[in-house]
């Protein structure tokens, strides 16, 4: 994570700006989390959630209470 202090003004646009996709680059990168997904399961899942979520998780079963 980079830290940035006394951070001038005319700097606030750059700084704010997102890392952008293509498209086509996105559409490419969806097909191959779902064909990860497909061909690896729960594995993908984890995979994924550890890598963009930082969740480290060995079951994402869950049990609906509705008294909660």
């Amino acid at each position: 994570m980079l830290v940035y202090n006394q951070i001038n003004k005319s700097q606030w646009p750059q700084l704010a700006q997102r890392a952008r996709l293509e498209k086509l680059e996105l559409k490419d990168f969806i097909a191959e989390v779902f064909a990860e997904v497909q061909r690896d399961g729960d594995g993908a899942v984890r995979n994924y959630a550890n890598k963009y979520d930082k969740i480290v998780a060995d079951d994402f079963s869950y049990t609906l209470n509705p008294q909660v």
